[in-house]
């Protein structure tokens, strides 16, 4: 049995292109003075542009549960970064060093765990929560 897809994908892969120039941008030396966060957010730009490929191929082959999967990942993805903007200079150290994100302590001592950065993310987009649970089940 066929199935037909007919998805138009040429939207996200535009973004994906507009994406890529933005995260680098000012790479020229001299232009624009680099943080050592800086190089993490690129990490995370690059594995957001696999997850993006990823979607699309899985959604054309009719793989619809495989790229929820990638849905999920994407937003645990959002959520270490929104984080990344409160870590002090001493944890992006720890990052930058190689200490997994979920292993580096908030101001609490609880580890920056996948379930606790969606936590977190979700006072400000309340449906992630949502989304990622659907995408554990």
């Amino acid at each position: 049995m066929e199935t037909a897809n007919t998805y138009d994908f040429q939207s996200l892969v535009e973004l994906r292109v507009e994406f890529l120039q933005i995260a680098f941008r000012g790479n020229e030396p001299g232009k624009v003075k680099t943080h050592i966060a800086d190089f993490y957010v690129k990490g995370v730009m690059s594995r957001t542009c696999a997850l993006i490929d990823g979607f699309i191929t899985l959604i054309e082959a009719g793989n619809h549960i495989g790229a929820a999967t990638l849905v999920r990942q994407h937003l645990e993805t959002l959520g270490r970064l929104n984080v990344l903007r409160t870590l002090t200079p001493e944890q992006i150290h720890q990052l930058i060093s190689g200490v997994a994100f979920g292993s580096i302590k908030d101001e609490n001592g609880q580890k920056y765990r996948d379930g606790h950065v969606i936590d977190i993310l979700k006072v400000e987009l309340p449906w992630v929560k949502k989304i990622y649970d659907e995408g554990n089940k």
